[in-house]
């Protein structure tokens, strides 16, 4: 089942192109997503009178690029509290947006990040709504569309 497609692929399109000017193009899924760097996985959570949950999975070297243009520095200088907050903010963004085409009240929660993809960390209860694919840079990520009744997180070292 694919639930809210086309408004998740517009939403991280325009947030992609409008925060940080690096626009990213939805393309036919492929399995792997890290890059040699690894993958970070961002991870926000919506409850209210909708329960879930979106998901950014991005390879380290475009969270690292996308660093170098919210914080304004030379790529050789970010760090990675850099890039993680990046994906925070990023993920952060995208959920808003969806927040506000699902039924209210909804609430947003604090976004999460960690160094790793979406298997180090255990969302209990949840059923995968949507899952799109985008290009960057010759790279993958994804954005994963979740609902749950519980919306925390388990396990995994949260980086905050």
């Amino acid at each position: 089942m694919q639930f809210m497609e086309d408004e998740l692929s517009q939403i991280m399109e325009s947030v992609w192109e409008s925060f940080l000017g690096m626009p990213v193009e939805r393309t036919a899924a492929q399995d792997d997503v890290s890059g040699s760097g690894g993958t970070v996985t961002g991870w926000v959570a919506i409850s209210g009178a909708w329960q879930g949950g979106v998901m950014l999975e991005c390879p380290v070297e475009i969270a690292r690029h996308a660093a170098t243009v919210l914080f304004q520095v030379p790529l050789e200088e970010v760090g990675s509290e850099q890039f993680l907050d990046t994906v925070k903010e990023l993920t952060n963004m995208t959920g808003g947006n969806l927040k506000a085409l699902l039924p209210p009240p909804c609430a947003l929660g604090l976004p999460q990040v960690v160094q790793g993809g979406p298997e180090q960390v255990a969302f209990p209860a949840q059923e995968r709504l949507s899952r799109l694919c985008f290009k960057r840079q010759g790279q993958r990520l994804w954005v994963t569309l979740v609902s749950s009744e519980v919306t925390e997180p388990v396990g995994g070292e949260l980086l905050n």
